[in-house]
């Protein structure tokens, strides 16, 4: 089988975690997280199975409270949704949201970070063929408090003035 690792981060311990995809015996993806020692070695791995042909996990991140929140994307194959999920220091699901914004395309976020007001901002895209990005504002619990899209093309890209005013 093979696993795809598209980040890291430092874990609390000091070693690090690598997050990205696993291929199942179906031939199918499903979110990995895998934690390492200083030396490479692997200490565990935990697989989060999604909805069917490619799910996937493109960021993580460690909140003040020592949870995780991540996110990617979910069933690629039927379209595909963006994917947050909230994780506890035991890296088991504390919730999980799904978006999608495009029939004609796949929602993929490629990056999660805490707001100031305890929420959080992801980034992506959708569309996969037209190029759109998207930021999408959500409350402490993953539900949407809006969502911007940036078109190719001519049309204005997220700027770091919105950026600097939703994540500290």
């Amino acid at each position: 089988y093979n696993n795809f690792s598209y980040s890291m981060i430092k874990s609390p311990d000091k070693n690090f975690l690598l997050f990205g995809d696993m291929e199942n015996a179906a031939g199918f993806t499903d979110g990995l997280i895998i934690k390492v020692d200083t030396s490479g070695n692997k200490i565990w791995e935990k697989i989060f199975p999604g909805g069917g042909y490619r799910d996937t996990f493109n960021w993580i991140e460690q909140l003040p409270d020592s949870s995780f929140i991540a996110s990617g994307c979910y069933n690629w194959a039927s379209g595909g949704q963006g994917w947050i999920l909230k994780l506890d220091t035991a890296f088991n699901v504390q919730w999980q949201r799904l978006r999608s914004y495009s029939p004609a395309g796949r929602t993929v976020y490629t990056c999660v970070k805490p707001a100031i007001d305890g929420g959080f901002v992801l980034t992506g895209t959708y569309d996969l063929l037209n190029g759109t990005a998207i930021v999408t504002k959500t409350d402490n619990l993953g539900f949407e408090q809006w969502t911007k899209y940036f078109y190719p093309e001519g049309y204005n890209l997220p700027s770091n003035t919105l950026i600097q005013e939703i994540i500290p």
